[in-house]
This record gives structure tokens, sequence and C-alpha cells, in this order.
């Protein structure tokens, strides 16, 4: 998508999610290469770094516990949790290092 001669006073663009991430990228590189002269290299996501946000019933299952008993420890702070709207979502790799050290303390 090239934003040359464009005019975006009070416009509305629809973008597909899918295209989203990609359509910003392409919009930043173009005004750096135009302004600055810069060379844009790409970033390439570490897997290791990744997020895996997971829902209460999944987090449930993979522990092995009911939602109760992991409403439980969501209260007593031992499961990190976030809430996104009114989603509550958990990082599987921070609550499987928050169960690990509390094996540990035992």
């Amino acid at each position: 998508m090239a934003i040359d001669n464009m005019v975006l006073n009070n416009a509305q663009i629809l973008i597909p999610a899918t295209e989203f991430s990609d359509t910003i990228k392409n919009i930043f590189e173009q005004v750096l290469r135009e302004h600055n002269n810069c060379v844009v290299a790409p970033i390439v996501p570490n897997n290791d770094e990744k997020e895996e946000l997971l829902t209460r019933k999944q987090i449930a299952n993979l522990l092995n516990i009911s939602l109760p008993t992991l409403d439980l420890r969501i209260k007593d702070g031992v499961i990190p949790s976030y809430r996104i709207g009114k989603k509550l979502l958990f990082d599987k790799k921070a609550v499987l290092h928050s169960i690990e050290k509390l094996g540990r303390t035992k």
C-alpha cells in the first residue's frame, strides 16, 4: 500500500486485521526512507520471547485443576493473570514459572 500523493484528512481506511501489522510496518519504512534516508532492518520475532496467552479453561486444563481452584489461586496471588477488557488471560510462561517457584518453596 503506497502512501504517495494521498490526502488522509478525516478519511477512514479499513484494513483487515491480518494485514494491519504489515501495513503499518510498510508505512513506517517508507516515511523513514523519505525523511531520514535510513535503512530499516527487518525485525525478526524471537520465538523464545513469544507470549502465549491462554484462557481460564486452558490454564485449568494445563494445570489439571478445576476452575474454582484456579479462581482461588488467582485470588491468593499464586497464579498471575491479566485482565484485557472483560477477558481474564494468562501468560503461559509466567504461570508455569510461578508454579515451579511455588514447588521449590515447599
